[in-house]
């Protein structure tokens, strides 16, 4: 009889999953993974703790409501809430345009903004509702606000 111990259980795995073999679970690198909108936001659990590159339009009041939502999705749910906006270039940007949109409509409080966008993010668990989950940005790879010709 011939016997396996863990150690070599975790390579088996890790080979199978570096050649592309699934193993029944969303890998969790820290790579982004291009995912379709909709699988992510109809199945956020699944994805909980996966670095995402997402499509979308970002969607804002600049006061309470954030996400980024396809109309594309057949039925269920269409939007993820956006939670924390890291440090990088790209979000202080895109942050800054926002601001800059909002300083020129003067409405720097309450202002709606719609943008295309390309995200890189982690998806996690809601603080205030563990049932709903949201995508902290990392990286705005591509965006065209609303009023951009």
């Amino acid at each position: 009889m011939r016997s396996f111990s863990i150690a070599g259980l975790g390579c088996v795995i890790a080979f199978l999953s570096a050649s592309g073999v699934s193993t029944g679970e969303v890998n969790a690198s820290p790579e982004p993974v291009a995912v379709p909108f909709c699988a992510v936001a109809q199945r956020p659990a699944d994805y909980h703790g996966v670095t995402v590159i997402l499509h979308g339009t970002y969607k804002t009041d600049n006061f309470d409501n954030e996400f980024i939502k396809s109309a594309s999705c057949d039925g269920g749910k269409f939007l993820i809430n956006i939670g924390k906006h890291g440090l990088s270039e790209s979000v202080a940007r895109f942050d800054a345009e926002i601001k800059k949109i909002c300083t020129s409509r003067r409405s720097p409080f309450v202002c709606n903004i719609s943008a295309k966008v390309e995200v890189v993010g982690t998806m996690r668990a809601s603080r205030q509702d563990p049932d709903e989950s949201v995508i902290d940005l990392e990286e705005i790879k591509q965006s065209k606000f609303d009023h951009e010709k």
